[in-house]
């Protein structure tokens, strides 16, 4: 009876020995049995914008402004072609002074601000840069340049009609005063022709009688001279 225990004891070994190494066999088999999982993924790509409008000035070029052009003068029109079509809106930038010059941001008209141009701003190179953008769209810069006339010099003569002289006035005696306004601020020589009994001081501008007195022959007889402002 021990012997035949000790031989069925032996044959459980072995059946279990054979049911573990099947086990081990089988893990292999199990981690290569795996899912693969696919997903599709849509997007859009975006249409290419539209390029930006093409600013086109009319006229192209631009005149010699006049320094004493009244408010609203018009210098030129800017619009827009291309782009996406939208209407643009105008802008106005570079400008010698920031109320010389402005522009209607719908007509695109440039034009003389409302307090006109300032006499500093005169006799200068004015640039303009003019800005253009469309709603959903683009923006577009035009750069043009345009010359401000000088400011014309104008003689003022105080009093208007030269004083009443007497004949033997002492030399020296004043009748008028000569200055000016506008110009370009430079010193003024002053000059004086058609008599020889009045004289003008060439820094001054002040007239008066000659150094020699007024001559006996022009006595009781009306006269006139010419005054010349020289500017450098």
């Amino acid at each position: 009876m021990h012997r035949t225990r000790n031989s069925l004891s032996g044959s459980r070994v072995v059946v279990y020995g054979l049911m573990i190494m099947l086990a081990f066999c089988s893990l292999p088999q199990l981690a290569a049995a795996q899912t693969t999982t696919m997903v599709v993924v849509g997007g859009t790509i975006l249409a290419a914008p539209p390029p930006p409008p093409t600013i086109v000035l009319t006229p192209p070029t631009i005149s010699p402004i006049s320094c004493l052009s009244p408010a609203g003068t018009l210098i030129l029109t800017a619009s827009v072609t291309g782009g996406n079509g939208n209407p643009a809106t105008f802008v106005l930038g570079g400008t010698t002074g920031s109320s010389d010059f402005v522009i209607d941001p719908v007509s695109g008209a440039l034009s003389v601000g409302p307090g006109g141009i300032p006499i500093a701003d005169c006799g200068r190179l004015q640039a303009f840069r003019i800005g253009a953008s469309q709603a959903g769209g683009g923006n577009s810069v035009a750069v043009i340049s345009g010359l401000i006339l000088p400011a014309p010099l104008v003689i003022v003569l105080t009093p208007p009609t030269p004083m009443p002289v007497a004949c033997n006035a002492a030399p020296g005696t004043p009748i008028q005063q000569a200055s000016t306004i506008r110009g370009d601020g430079n010193p003024i020589t002053w000059s004086l022709s058609g008599t020889a009994d009045f004289v003008i001081d060439s820094v001054t501008g002040q007239i008066a009688v000659a150094p020699a007195g007024i001559a006996p022959a022009d006595c009781g007889k009306p006269f006139s001279y010419s005054i010349t402002a020289n500017q450098t």
